[in-house]
């Protein structure tokens, strides 16, 4: 009857592990983007909050660096996410060959029964090929695990904006623009004039 009411949900078609790899390495793509755009964002908003305490504008300044400081938690949990999808792309591809190794340890299984020979060694390599995927499952568990809010400290703000600030003006002195070319022909006529002069000594 609930069929007939609801009619039946309709189940989505299964990737293949090519298709899911691929959708894996566009999703990777995507990620970098993302990363770049937010670090972009954090300098914006690291100059512009050196600017705001420079003229005394406290509150701005600080509201600067917070948005900045988010910017980059956001870019370290999407590395963290991009690390996980890279793992995640790596195992599918490796599944399928997993899939024959096992297929033909399975075979030589049988056959070396058929002979009455020992598998203890397909035995303990299955169970290695095993306890390494759980390995790698629990990786992926720990690292994906969210982070939680910070609490930011104003001071601790506002000395992080004075350190920007010292190491951008230190830059600027650095920066020295070059001298002007002195033309030769002007060295050759100052040296003739003295050639010149020494001759009435």
């Amino acid at each position: 009857m609930f069929k007939f009411l609801f009619g039946t949900t309709k189940s989505k078609p299964e990737l293949s592990v090519m298709e899911t790899v691929q959708t894996i390495k566009e999703t990777v793509i995507f990620i970098g983007k993302k990363i770049d755009f937010n670090e972009m964002r954090a300098k914006k908003c690291r100059q512009d909050g050196i600017h705001f305490h420079k003229e005394g504008r406290k509150h701005e300044a600080i509201a600067q660096l917070k948005q900045c400081k988010r910017f980059e938690e956001s870019n370290i949990n999407l590395y963290k996410y991009r690390d996980i999808l890279e793992i995640q792309g790596i195992t599918l591809e490796n599944s399928t060959l997993n899939t024959k190794i096992v297929n033909c340890m399975e075979i030589v299984s049988s056959t070396m029964k058929a002979n009455n020979l020992d598998v203890g060694n397909v035995i303990d390599t299955i169970t290695q090929i095993q306890e390494t995927i759980d390995d790698a499952n629990e990786i992926n568990h720990i690292i994906s695990q969210p982070i939680g809010d910070v609490v930011y400290d104003e001071d601790e703000l506002l000395n992080e904006l004075n350190e920007w600030d010292y190491e951008q003006n230190s830059e600027n002195l650095i920066q020295v623009d070059d001298f002007p070319d002195i033309p030769n022909n002007c060295l050759v006529k100052n040296k003739d004039k003295h050639l010149n002069l020494s001759g009435f000594v």
